[in-house]
């Protein structure tokens, strides 16, 4: 019998049977930017506590636009237009769009919040009540919080709403049907996998607020898997202070790797951009680079990096800007980075703002002679399909082998969650891999224990790991301790968009000072 997170569920969601990676776009790209796809429940735009997320489909976390997010406006994307900065703000979800889930959960319980059988225990965010004696412990000793004879209960923070609503909500599916798997093969040790859910929404503080409401109330044993830059790098200390395993988070930002009970296992932009500097300079033949960043963690890291190596290589850093995530319109940046003479334009930016910086060169009838380079977060078909034609020649970098490459990976992952969900509708990220990777690590932590389940045996297990094997070309090495000790992924593989699809350029390559710190 499973558990109520992982139990049985309409087997009429049957995957399709091949994963459809980077489809191509319509030839009729439409217009706008991507935004959150779904409408928040009643009270949600105020951050209450008790609002539910958006809608479930049988057998799985929350549900994901089935197409592609709300656009604004109807003008085509290469029209000079406001349609650009017309999107709602990043820090609140759009409009309900077709094809978007609904606020409220057909059949489901009137009760905001409530648990839904054979889903991860879904929910927003609230203040934390006082926690029992010990329910925060670390150690876990012989009386482990969150471990009974027949069930592990662990935490996952996603995000089911907000600017990147439309990743975020896959995530926890991917999570789920690994867990699930395990589960009806018997569990971990004969134990099952409960996994609770909350919502982000790629805000630290909400992240922070789910994280409290996961230890205090839930009391969970510990948490994995999640995929959220903002809220892994506030949360990195916190689980330091409550000793508690924090497995498989996205590694973006430099903050992730100063604790002790925190594994990254993605790759930082720190070291994306040291190798988009060699690669733009010695490959791509870019000479004037400008740099747009976020000011969100990660941003200013991955501009510090490019420009060392792109200016060691003997290029030039000729314009910088700084962008905030809700930043509607980047025209300014790139008329001064076209006078300036640029001839690449990187940075670290969500699809988003990437986006809407593609656009509004596009609009000025500019394009820099040797392109667009991005981090991950322009791995995602968004790009394509609100750029068309204008998106050809844009580099994109993934932590590991993408869907493009068959690998033992991704094979794993078809025949795992395609077991569950249909793949089709799962929205593809760099970090869509990355967290059937993180939930395949949990596990087999948790199983090295074997029944004296500690929080302190999972943490040692996994820090004393050496060439893990991810099955998606990387291998994963971590040692005891904060720092250096966390950066066990460096490695980048560089895409380039050709007829509006992502086709590799490079098989794995690493960062070398990174390599060299590790």
């Amino acid at each position: 019998m499973t558990s109520v997170a992982c139990g049985d569920d309409n087997h009429n969601n049957k995957a399709s049977a091949a994963l459809p990676g980077q489809p191509q776009a319509p030839s009729t790209p439409a217009a706008g930017t991507p935004e959150s796809p779904a409408t928040p429940a009643a009270g949600d735009a105020a951050g209450s506590p008790s609002a539910a997320p958006t809608a479930a489909a049988p057998g799985g976390a929350a549900t994901p636009a089935a197409g592609a997010a709300g656009a604004a406006g109807s003008t085509p994307a290469g029209a000079k237009s406001a349609a650009a900065g017309a999107s709602p703000s990043a820090k609140s979800a759009a409009s309900a769009t077709p094809g978007s889930p609904s606020a409220a959960r057909p059949g489901s319980s009137s009760t905001p919040g409530a648990p839904v059988p054979g889903q991860p225990t879904p929910g927003q965010p609230g203040g934390g009540g006082n926690a029992a004696p010990g329910a925060a412990a670390g150690g876990g000793g012989s009386t482990a919080t969150g471990v009974t004879d027949n069930e592990i209960k662990i935490g996952m923070l996603s995000e089911l709403s907000g600017p990147i609503a439309v990743y975020g909500q896959s995530f926890p599916k991917v999570a789920q049907a690994f867990f699930r798997e395990r589960n009806e093969a018997g569990g971990i040790n004969g134990r099952q996998v409960k996994l609770i859910v909350y919502d982000d929404a790629w805000d630290p503080v909400r992240g922070k607020a789910g994280a409290k409401r996961l230890v205090e109330q839930d009391k969970v044993f510990m948490m994995c898997c999640t995929q959220s830059l903002n809220t892994n790098a506030a949360l990195t200390p916190y689980m330091d202070e409550i000793k508690m395993p924090y497995i498989g988070v996205d590694g973006l930002s430099e903050e992730q790797y100063n604790g002790t009970w925190t594994f990254p296992i993605g790759t930082s932009t720190a070291a994306l951009g040291e190798l988009m500097g060699t690669y733009a300079y010695k490959t791509i033949g870019a000479r004037k680079a400008a740099i747009a960043s976020l000011t969100v963690p990660g941003g200013p890291q991955y501009r510090d990096n490019f420009k060392k190596s792109f200016l060691a290589a003997g290029g030039q850093d000729v314009y910088e800007g700084d962008f905030n995530t809700d930043s509607p319109d980047f025209s300014s940046f790139v008329v001064q980075a076209r006078a300036k003479g640029a001839d690449f334009v990187t940075g670290f930016l969500t699809i988003v703002p990437t986006i809407r910086m593609e656009q509004a060169a596009q609009n000025q009838g500019w394009k820099p002679d040797h392109g667009f380079g991005w981090d991950t977060t322009a791995y995602v078909d968004k790009l394509i399909e609100f750029l068309g034609e204008y998106s050809n020649g844009t580099v994109v970098q993934n932590h590991m082998l993408p869907y493009e490459v068959d690998s033992p990976g991704l094979q794993e992952f078809k025949k795992t969650v395609g077991k569950y969900y249909d793949l089709k509708e799962l929205t593809y990220s760099p970090w869509l891999g990355l967290t059937g990777v993180a939930a395949r690590l949990t596990m087999e932590s948790i199983e090295s224990c074997g029944k004296n389940l500690t929080r302190d045996g999972v943490r040692e297990h996994v820090e004393n790991i050496h060439d893990w094997d991810t099955h998606w070309g990387v291998k994963l090495t971590f040692h005891p301790g904060p720092g250096v000790a966390k950066r066990s992924n460096i490695s980048s593989v560089f895409m380039k968009v050709m007829d509006k699809k992502f086709v590799p350029q490079t098989g794995i390559v690493e960062a070398p000072s990174f390599k060299k710190a590790t």
